[in-house]
């Protein structure tokens, strides 16, 4: 099985990200992964099945949240 890393792309071009926070679990700990300014983020190829959730902050201080699912492999046997 090949795995890839997941990218996200936020694809609003009228207003500016002051932070974008990506949590998701790697080792049994919650990783925060904080991007100023930023609209694209990257996760680890290796990081287990899970939900991930995803926070954004404009600079015009409107905020909002996604979460999204990891699933690692084929569950049909």
């Amino acid at each position: 099985m090949i795995r890839k890393n997941i990218s996200i792309d936020l694809k609003d071009k009228e207003r500016a990200v002051k932070s974008l926070n990506v949590y998701y679990i790697d080792d049994k700990k919650i990783r925060l992964a904080t991007h100023k300014g930023s609209k694209h983020f990257t996760l680890p190829s290796n990081i287990p099945e899970q939900a991930v959730k995803v926070t954004v902050e404009m600079m015009d201080s409107q905020k909002f949240s996604f979460s999204f699912g990891i699933r690692n492999g084929n569950r049909y046997n």
